[in-house]
């Protein structure tokens, strides 16, 4: 069988929404140990402090105009980890969601079937070795994550989830991703969230499709922890979406198995915005920053869905 080689940057994009289902599974978990040292720990706003976020709140990521057939839908580029500083959108991007009729995400884990369907055990999951247990298990620990909240959760999402929350120690957390914003102000509006993918293929995305693949995936994500690695790229992307800089990120999305796996999501993302649009909604589509480079960036297939693709300049902090 053909070795699949799975790099730093396929791995983020495998593991975009993970973090977010991780993060309502084991939010504030800690193994009770005093002595440990642990990831810092988000703590939720206080009132005064909302209000001062809001006041300070700043245009980040990047946003396109589309559009099309007299009305306009926008695409939004996230990231699913984030700083406190980062939780409030700016003006530019809080007119643009107000003008949607829809919010549309990758998928929306506010839903609790999504949620099931993400974290159940796969049918097919790989026969792992004891010492790629072990190892799996000590990153869980370093994480200060008790191995019981995860063992019922598929082997090969843990090890990419815990390749991305390694970002905690950067203070980057996924209790302060895009997301939970988007879909928070979506509830608050009273405006539909709608799923651009399906859980299936948000599974095969994250984890890889036969065991073998589940497999590589584990070992890759271990040894990228190991080697301090996914901590450097998941902070690298959080970077450039800041500072909205997508050239930042051309590299990230190289490689025959990235391109394939970029492509094919990126097809289907592309096609059900196109969808959503083309049904009389105005849409404020929701996806990581990543999808929006490289030969097959959705901005670029979106354009050729028929829009016209513009990307919004947001004003100099």
């Amino acid at each position: 069988m053909r070795r699949l080689g799975v790099g730093r940057s396929k791995l983020l994009c495998r593991g975009s929404l993970t973090v977010l289902v991780f993060s309502l599974l084991v939010a504030g978990a800690r193994l009770g140990q005093a002595e440990k040292v642990c990831p810092p720990v988000v703590q939720a706003p206080s009132q005064a402090e909302m209000a001062e976020l809001l006041k300070q709140a700043r245009d980040r990521g990047a946003l396109w105009r589309l559009e099309k057939d007299g009305r306009l839908s926008y695409l939004y580029a996230t990231v699913h980890v984030g700083k406190k500083e980062w939780a409030m959108p700016g003006p530019t991007t809080v007119r643009a969601l107000r003008e949607a009729d829809v919010i549309a995400v990758e998928l929306d884990v506010s839903d609790p079937a999504v949620r099931r369907g993400l974290l159940a055990k796969a049918e097919d999951e790989p026969p792992i070795s004891s010492d790629l247990l072990e190892r799996l298990r000590n990153q869980a620990d370093k994480a200060c994550l008790p191995w019981t909240n995860l063992e019922q959760i598929p082997l090969a999402m843990t090890a990419v989830t815990l390749g991305i929350l390694a970002a905690r120690w950067d203070g980057l957390d996924p209790q302060y991703g895009t997301e939970w914003m988007l879909i928070g102000f979506a509830q608050a509006t009273k405006k539909p969230v709608r799923s651009l993918e399906t859980v299936e293929s948000q599974r095969r995305a994250i984890m890889g499709q036969s065991p073998e693949e589940q497999r590589i995936v584990i070992q890759n994500e271990i040894r990228g922890l190991e080697q301090n690695r996914q901590r450097q790229g998941v902070g690298k992307i959080a970077t450039a979406w800041v500072e909205g800089n997508l050239a930042q990120l051309e590299g990230h999305t190289e490689g025959a198995d990235a391109e394939r796996l970029m492509s094919d999501r990126n097809q289907a993302l592309a096609a059900r915005v196109a969808d959503l649009h083309d049904g009389g909604k105005r849409v404020f589509a929701a996806i990581g920053i990543l999808h929006m480079v490289g030969e097959h960036a959705l901005p670029t297939l979106l354009a050729r869905h028929g829009f016209k693709v513009e990307r919004v300049t947001f004003a100099a902090p």
